[in-house]
């Protein structure tokens, strides 16, 4: 077994609620110290993490999309050599 596998499988059972507290935290520290513009950045940060982290398949099939998109199966699309 590697160094440090215990750890890492502890941490990614329990990803959930860490993700959930942290937001929590950061929520809160932000709150306090009345940072809106924080606040913004964290909401829409913490939108993007819950979708990464709750529906893996999806953010999978997203960002294996916009790849395949991007690069193309080798080739680039919509290109015309002018000869």
């Amino acid at each position: 077994m590697f160094y440090g596998q215990n750890f890492f499988n502890l941490v990614m059972s329990n990803v959930k609620p860490i993700l959930l507290l942290a937001l929590a935290v950061a929520g809160l520290v932000l709150l306090v110290q009345h940072k809106t513009a924080g606040l913004v950045t964290l909401a829409f940060t913490a939108l993007c993490a819950v979708g990464l982290v709750y529906n893996t398949e999806g953010a999978k099939d997203a960002i294996l999309s916009v790849f395949n998109t991007i690069i193309g199966s080798g080739t680039i699309t919509g290109v015309v050599p002018h000869f």
